[in-house]
């Protein structure tokens, strides 16, 4: 659209676009405001503004959907136009955690700051504040003034988040599900080699990288970083200066910095760092620009002055590689002012800097060390460090935590174990397996059994869902290019993909849905972010629309038999015999098998019997350290009152292996309540005679699908066997937009 069409102010454009578009995420929301920001900044300077209606109107109606950057964002806006309106939305309209958020970004007290030099100086900060306070409400008694009134009410409010602050100090720790973990209110595994190892290189006066998928605890190692610097830097002398110590802040681009123009990055940056120490950082602010000259005027060392060396941590610096920026824009000044700063040793006082981000941001960074490039960065492979996993031994201890505060009994050794296996350590997919615990299952006893939480698999997964990062990752899942998609669909089929590292994978990185486990000559390996994950990402892919010659004679009740029969009859065998699907053993593994089946079934199910409301739930079997793997079922269908199946799916299994899916199996059905079927696929005839146990054929259907190289196969029960023609039905990998509460039964 021509940018003079636009007769909005940016604030009124982004709240008209939103109630237009609610499909929009909120990236792509604040990709169009942003666009939208620079042609009105080009043609539209002296418009009035936008009314505190619409900013009123928007938090109510959108503020309660806690679209929380957006409610920021407008929120702010609306504040400083007309204080009354804000803090009477505030009071009805905006949920406390939009509330928090407007009391860390825009209040003047840091509690951040605070809470990292105590409680005793949080008591001096927030003395001020509670004496205004109490004064406000006593004034406020004496007159029928409005204004005084709502103001007294603003402050009161910011009055109950302090003390809801110091109340943190006195309840019982809980999980952290998202942001940093704090040891005061949070079961907490304390970071020490990785932070101890990045200090020494700050210390050191290297510039460190610090990057990591979506919630693997970047932030948190952050802030353990600053304290523990803060801790042990006070008695350190460098030469040079007459103090001793250094000073340490932590600043984040996703709070404050805007990204609009070069100014207005500069003078967004040098302002944040003034609100965190106004009285060593200062500049002229009046006009709203700033360049990179400001930001090193910083940090000039200053003669016989009684300054400190700073070190600077920079959490959200991903979002350089977000914006799209020019040759000579904010990325490549950004870049090269740290590349100035490291290389002055002797007038500059910033020590040394942090940056911490996704994959992306190592991307940015280390593709500029490359000679030749105009902007040199100043970091380097050997000081990027990447953020670890819980171990299996920290998940039980996390536990172990949990239970001494709760006072419960819980099968912590087991539970641990699977919930490693679901997660491989993810911190914040532990975080909520943890939190599922301790808001869902407590809810109906003190005791919580292996039994209990196995039986509850279907509603972890539904809760993972329902949280704002991984909500997030199934909603982009329908917008990923045909590359991600075909990248995402090895992934999913094999286990793994070997690529080299481009803008699609940097993605599916960034987002989390995979994460690099190793290195193959010029590409890497890649793998799901978690089994839980791959789950959940399978029962979101959408097949081919099957020709069905001959469909079942009654579409309003399930032939299991028919519906097994097709399953196999589409099946991508090729898929599952591929080379890449062998195992160390060179046996072909179950994974692809599982992958193919569910979507298979999935879409054969949706053709055949649109009426029923099946849905399939694949449970992604993985191996981890030891290279063992825990038994979980690996399809279950349920409807929420038709009868219910299960398949355990087995890739030419001997009469041994067979006897122990077997016995799996009937764990399934008992513990899910359903109907068990053991599917073993095999090209071998020798493996098709055995049946298993007597008494558990009772309990489980055995099913041997015997594949000939001709693309016949045969199904073999017991007691009859149904030749089949296998049309190995191609699929591109496509997600359908299945909503969360989809999954609850």
């Amino acid at each position: 659209m021509d940018a003079r069409d636009y007769s909005l102010d940016p604030f009124d454009f982004g709240v008209k676009y939103i109630k237009d578009h609610p499909e929009v995420t909120g990236k792509e929301a604040r990709a169009e405001y942003e666009k939208y920001k620079d042609f009105y900044a080009t043609y539209h300077q002296d418009h009035p503004g936008a009314t505190t209606d619409c900013y009123v109107e928007y938090l109510q109606t959108f503020g309660k959907q806690e679209r929380g950057s957006w409610a920021l964002l407008v929120g702010a806006e609306l504040r400083r136009r007309d204080i009354t309106r804000f803090v009477a939305v505030m009071e009805v309209a905006v949920p406390q955690r939009i509330v928090r958020m407007h009391y860390d970004m825009h209040w003047s007290w840091d509690i951040e700051q605070s809470r990292n030099k105590g409680w005793e100086q949080w008591g001096k900060n927030s003395s001020n504040a509670v004496v205004a306070c109490i004064l406000c409400l006593v004034f406020c008694l004496s007159t029928c003034q409005q204004t005084v009134r709502e103001l007294t009410k603003y402050l009161f409010l910011h009055f109950l988040l302090i003390f809801n602050d110091y109340l943190a100090f006195f309840r019982e720790k809980t999980f952290v599900t998202a942001n940093a973990a704090s040891p005061d209110i949070n079961f907490y595994i304390h970071p020490t080699d990785i932070v101890e190892r990045m200090a020494k290189s700050l210390l050191e006066r290297k510039f460190v990288l610090l990057f990591g998928h979506r919630q693997s605890g970047k932030t948190t190692i952050a802030h353990s970083t600053v304290s523990y610097l803060q801790n042990i830097s006070q008695n350190i002398q460098v030469p040079g200066y007459e103090q001793t110590g250094f000073e340490v802040y932590y600043i984040s681009f996703q709070r404050g910095i805007e990204f609009g123009s070069t100014p207005r990055f500069w003078w967004s940056l040098c302002a944040t760092l003034m609100a965190k120490d106004n009285s060593r950082f200062k500049f002229e602010d009046a006009s709203h620009s700033a360049s990179s000259a400001t930001f090193l005027s910083f940090f000039s060392k200053r003669p016989k002055s009684r300054q400190k060396p700073v070190m600077l941590i920079i959490d959200e610096a991903s979002m350089l590689y977000e914006i799209k920026d020019t040759p000579g824009g904010i990325v490549d000044q950004f870049i090269g002012t740290l590349r100035a700063i490291k290389d002055d040793i002797t007038g500059c006082c910033l020590h040394s800097i942090a940056l911490v981000g996704t994959e992306s941001v190592r991307d940015v960074l280390i593709s500029r060390q490359v000679k030749g490039r105009s902007i040199y960065s100043p970091y380097s492979e050997e000081e990027s460090y990447q953020s670890s996993r819980f171990s299996q031994n920290e998940v039980q201890d996390l536990l172990n935590q949990f239970v001494s505060v709760k006072k419960i009994e819980l099968d912590v050794n087991e539970i641990a174990n699977d919930i490693y296996e679901l997660t491989f350590g993810h911190k914040g997919l532990v975080g909520i397996c943890g939190n599922f615990i301790e808001n869902t299952l407590l809810k109906c006893s003190r005791t919580v059994s292996f039994q209990d939480w196995n039986k509850n698999a279907t509603k972890l997964r539904t809760f993972v869902w329902g949280k704002p990062t991984y909500d997030s990752i199934m909603r982009a899942l329908t917008v990923l290019t045909s590359a991600q998609r075909n990248t995402l669909g090895n992934v999913l089929r094999y286990g793994y993909d070997v690529v080299r590292m481009n803008d699609e994978i940097m993605f599916l990185l960034a987002e989390g849905m995979c994460v690099r486990i190793g290195e193959s000559f010029d590409a890497i390996i890649i793998q799901c972010g978690a089994p839980i994950l791959s789950s959940m990402m399978l029962s979101r892919i959408c097949g081919p629309a099957f020709a069905i010659p001959e469909p079942p004679q009654e579409t309003n009740k399930l032939d299991i038999d028919w519906l097994l029969r097709h399953t196999i009859e589409n099946l991508s065998v090729q898929h599952i015999f591929a080379k890449q699907t062998r195992n160390v053993t060179s046996a072909s593994s179950e994974y692809p098998f599982q992958a193919e089946f569910v979507t298979v079934i999935k879409n054969l199910l949706g053709s055949a019997y649109p009426d029923l409301l099946y849905r399939v739930l694949p449970e992604v079997k993985e191996r981890y350290d030891n290279g063992n793997r825990r038994r979980r079922l690996d399809i279950l269908m349920c409807d929420t009152n038709l009868p219910r199946y299960g398949f355990e799916l087995v890739v030419a299994a001997d009469q041994a292996n067979f006897d122990k899916h077997m016995d799996n199996a009937d764990e399934y059905g008992e513990l899910h309540n359903c109907k068990m079927y053991l599917i073993n696929l095999c090209t071998r005839e020798d493996l098709t005679n055995y049946f298993g146990k007597t008494w558990i054929q009772e309990r489980v259907t055995p099913v041997h699908v015997l594949y000939e190289l001709e693309g016949k196969a045969s199904l073999i029960y017991k007691h009859q066997t149904i030749s089949v023609l296998i049309t190995s039905a191609t699929w591109s990998v496509i997600f359908d937009d299945t909503p969360v509460n989809s999954l609850e039964w």
